[in-house]
């Protein structure tokens, strides 16, 4: 793996989080507002169940990674259009083709998979190309 993939997989983590974030924001499907989702508001999800439940990036106002997998997914009780649908099936896959779908994973943790071995320097060039990234909760 060169620098230069390295970087081209660091951009492409970034522009399908963004689409990914685009499904949600401009749709709301979990019905999301300061109480939670519509599964957690409702009980309709155990608590085992929750998306977010022991996750090592929950913070206090939400998720303190951009993970691409958590952002692609979504309950049982989540009714999303056809279009959504597909946009997130579509993510999903070109995702899980470059190796980026990490569960509960951050663009950090999506780059070392994406590598199937990597050295210390590689790891230097990861840390450089995922210097801390504000997420909005």
């Amino acid at each position: 793996m060169t620098k230069k993939r390295l970087i081209e997989l660091g951009k492409l983590h970034d522009v399908l989080y963004a689409r990914a974030c685009k499904v949600f924001e401009e749709n709301n499907p979990c019905k999301i507002n300061r109480n939670g989702c519509l599964g957690c508001r409702y009980n309709l999800v155990t608590k085992r169940e929750r998306c977010c439940v022991e996750c090592k990036y929950l913070g206090p106002k939400g998720c303190t990674v951009e993970a691409l997998y958590c952002k692609t997914w979504v309950c049982y009780h989540v009714e999303l259009t056809d279009e959504q649908s597909k946009e997130l099936a579509e993510i999903q896959r070109i995702a899980k083709e470059n190796h980026l779908l990490v569960f509960r994973g951050s663009k950090l943790d999506a780059l070392k998979y994406a590598i199937p071995s990597f050295n210390e320097t590689v790891l230097k060039w990861i840390k450089l190309i995922c210097e801390p990234v504000v997420v909005k909760a």
